[in-house]
């Protein structure tokens, strides 16, 4: 049985591929599930587990996520079609297959693949709704304006801009104020992680600070939660880790740390 999901939506993606995983281990129990990747994984290896069965897993399920045939050369790639043409028909094995792009090489098992799925990312008013609902899913209310701000900070990231999600829900009973929405300061916490200029950076902290009254605490862990994609991830959290550790030893506040960031 071959299960082929593809397209750019990442978070719906991988969200509709756990779930049916999720669904299998129901059914049949986890001794007979395995996670695959290549190069990380031989394909012997991948051999091996779809033909030997046990007692305690008469049925298995195969899963490569975010899979990529250009890990594998031309020979092992072959020889994985074939195995996916002898699993195809195969009641007692499951191979999941999910990848932003299926090699063309794929295009002759679509049609007889027991689950075939494309998830392609919304477009910009879907994109809105997309995060809306996430959100009250968690218990929040984002406006169209929070939603354009995390679009553009995330582009199309959808998971990038769920865990955002997820951190805002967290924290949500602290970052409410008696006069503004919690959610301007996601904002305007985005417009300083994403500025490039001195300038804008002192402009987005001054509202921070003065217009926001936002707890500078508050407003460090919110900025170093997430990395830009202009910077290095392990370089962004070393730093902030850095600032945390003046912080916790009393050479900086972090009223300061935050225009040290700034001033940088």
């Amino acid at each position: 049985m071959l299960i082929l999901l593809s397209g750019d939506n990442e978070f719906e993606r991988s969200r509709y591929a756990n779930a049916l995983v999720d669904e299998f281990v129901k059914k049949h129990g986890n001794l007979g599930v395995q996670k695959f990747s290549f190069p990380e994984n031989s394909l012997p290896e991948v051999v091996d587990f779809v033909r030997n069965f046990s007692f305690f897993s008469p049925i298995k399920l195969c899963s490569f996520q975010g899979f990529d045939s250009a890990t594998l050369g031309k020979s092992d790639l072959k020889d994985f079609l074939t195995l996916l043409e002898l699993v195809k028909k195969d009641e007692r094995n499951v191979i999941l297959i999910s990848a932003t792009k299926l090699p063309a090489e794929f295009n002759a098992l679509l049609s007889e693949a027991s689950i075939t799925k494309e998830f392609s990312v919304p477009e910009s008013r879907s994109l809105v709704d997309f995060i809306q609902k996430e959100a009250r899913r968690r218990g929040l209310s984002l406006t169209d304006s929070d939603a354009s701000s995390m679009i553009e900070s995330f582009g199309n990231d959808l998971t990038g801009m769920v865990n955002e999600i997820d951190r805002l829900s967290f924290s949500h009973e602290n970052i409410q104020k008696d006069d503004y929405s919690g959610y301007e300061l996601f904002s305007a916490i985005s417009k300083l992680r994403y500025s490039k200029t001195r300038a804008e950076k002192m402009f987005y902290l001054e509202i921070i600070f003065s217009y926001l009254d936002a707890d500078a605490g508050h407003a460090f862990n919110l900025l170093s939660a997430t990395a830009p994609k202009s910077e290095r991830a392990e370089d962004w959290y070393a730093r902030f880790a850095d600032y945390d550790v003046a912080v916790k030893s009393g050479n900086l506040n972090y009223e300061e740390v935050l225009l040290d960031f700034a001033l940088k």
